[in-house]
């Protein structure tokens, strides 16, 4: 009983359920955002639903990014600028307007005189996105993402004023460095901070029957050896198809078989442990006791197995009833696994954390054997990952990777 040395105990911020009934997607989380996703979210939000697609995104032009005004956007800039613009520069505007033409000392007269600061920034960050598309979409188009993802990105990197710097990537994109441990600092002309904000807003998507989560967007779109495979919604780094379980979050990625499914205690611990606790058949006082220890919240329901114990024992329970009944509990839990609560039983208690990481581990064996990729990748919102050639992840799990205790049947893992 117990861990191996070097192991790493499951991770305590999983106690008290604050992952309870968190909706999680293998490769998703969008409940921390962080970086500038509020200041990015403030812009959209100006612009008219019609203008938005089914994600209350705004549209871009199918060439690429907005680049130029159309008839309409100078009409509403005319309307925008009106207070801020003398005689003069309204004239100015509305004979170019007339002519469909610009020229550069048009432009010059329009900007000269605006004072405010906001209005420049605008203005600016306009000017320095325009003329990209050249490199920009014929580099996005080798990506395999949707339509949708690719305008979204664009209206980012508009609002960011980076569209510049991203036409650079677009033609000498890095490769990722799977020996290395940030993706953030293999990106030039971004700061982390903005890498960051563009990583926990990027959105989850489907294209085909292929689901893509915001981390394979993200690396797919910044190095250039990385595309989304035509299948199973896997990377394809260097030819290999690698699984990524990326967060966008603070909580860890679920590794684990199809057949188990995410949810929350109440719906799918605590019947099994109230089955349990019957099955103990002890005094009506006992059992009372163990009842009020399964319930939601106070922490997380392997601990909870062990305050179960002491109770148990102190009410003239045996520790081979227990380990019987909460062996068959486990198979009724987790019927494709073995897990023997005798291993985990001793005078000294239920020992919560090498279950833990042992129930990790099991699941993601099923989960490998059963999808076969030649490599996995965890990462997390701040850039830092792991690389793991094959099942070699596994082992990995306590000791490296970190481990979460469950609030549902599932214990999430992370970097």
């Amino acid at each position: 009983m117990g861990m191996p040395p070097g192991a790493e105990g499951p991770d305590q911020e999983a106690d008290n359920d604050m992952t309870k009934d968190a909706d999680e997607t293998p490769d998703t989380e969008t409940d921390d955002t962080g970086g500038d996703e509020e200041e990015l979210a403030e812009s959209v939000d100006d612009i008219p639903d019609s203008e938005k697609d089914d994600y209350g995104r705004p549209f871009v032009d199918p060439k690429g990014s907005r680049t130029y005004m159309d008839d309409n956007e100078i009409e509403k800039i005319m309307n925008k600028l009106g207070e801020k613009l003398s005689t003069k520069k309204l004239r100015i505007l509305k004979e170019a307007e007339e002519k469909k033409t610009f020229s550069k000392q048009d432009l010059v007269d329009l900007i000269d005189g605006i004072d405010d600061e906001k209005t420049l920034q605008k203005i600016f960050k306009y000017a320095s996105s325009t003329g990209f598309d050249q490199s920009i979409d014929p580099y996005l188009k080798t990506k395999n993402l949707t339509d949708k993802d690719v305008t979204y990105f664009l209206s980012l990197l508009s609002e960011m004023g980076k569209l510049g710097e991203f036409a650079k990537i677009a033609e000498n994109p890095p490769k990722l460095d799977l020996a290395g441990d940030n993706f953030y600092n293999q990106i030039s002309g971004f700061t982390p901070a903005e890498l960051e904000s563009l990583f926990t807003t990027m959105k989850d998507s489907i294209k085909g029957t292929v689901s893509m989560g915001p981390g394979e967007n993200f690396l797919s779109i910044f190095f250039g050896n990385v595309s989304k495979a035509n299948s199973k919604g896997d990377l394809d780094v260097d030819g290999k198809e690698v699984e990524l379980k990326a967060r966008t979050g603070n909580t860890g990625a679920v590794v684990a078989p199809k057949t188990y499914n995410r949810g929350d205690f109440t719906k799918s611990v605590k019947p099994k442990l109230s089955k349990f606790i019957n099955d103990l058949d002890t005094e009506p006082s006992v059992k009372k006791e163990l009842e009020q220890i399964n319930t939601p919240g106070g922490t997380s329901w392997p601990k909870k197995l062990n305050n179960m114990f002491g109770v148990y024992l102190q009410g003239g329970g045996s520790i081979d009833k227990f380990s019987t009944e909460l062996t068959k509990t486990f198979k009724d839990m987790y019927p494709s696994l073995d897990l023997n609560a005798s291993d985990y039983l001793g005078p000294t208690g239920f020992d919560h954390s090498a279950f833990t990481i042992s129930l990790a581990k099991e699941l993601s064996k099923e989960y490998y054997d059963v999808e076969k990729f030649d490599a996995s990748m965890f990462a997390d919102f701040k850039g830092n990952y792991q690389y793991y050639a094959g099942d070699g992840f596994i082992d990995a799990i306590g000791n490296g990777i970190k481990v979460a205790y469950p609030s549902d049947l599932l214990p999430r893992l992370k970097v």
